[in-house]
């Protein structure tokens, strides 16, 4: 069942992401081979995952993504910050894909 909101340990989401039946995940996380999230066009249906507030989204986690299906983007920063805290982020990726898709309905 999809809920705005979940949270999973990483053991229990693992198989998840290995599942046929499922939206694509997109994980915000600032790791080398992140799109920006100016270049990422969110598709209509998907998931947004963040991680702990320090260690970020589990490796584990970013192993089991599936590429063609799933994405892992940033938020570009200015100034000595990679990143921003993870509330933040998850308002500017929420917004965006807002922005993107402006009267679509569900």
């Amino acid at each position: 069942e999809d809920t705005p909101f979940q949270s999973m340990k990483v053991l229990d989401f693992v198989p998840y992401l290995a599942s046929d039946d499922r939206p694509p995940i997109v994980v915000l996380e600032a790791v080398a081979g992140a799109t920006s999230i100016y270049d990422f066009q969110f598709p209509q249906r998907c998931k947004i995952m963040v991680g702990s507030e320090h260690k970020g989204v589990s490796k584990e986690i970013l192993k089991s993504l599936r590429k063609g299906l799933d994405a892992v983007i940033f938020v570009p920063m200015t100034g000595p910050h990679h990143s921003m805290n993870v509330a933040s982020a998850m308002s500017v990726a929420l917004y965006e894909y807002r922005r993107q898709w402006r009267g679509a309905s569900d």
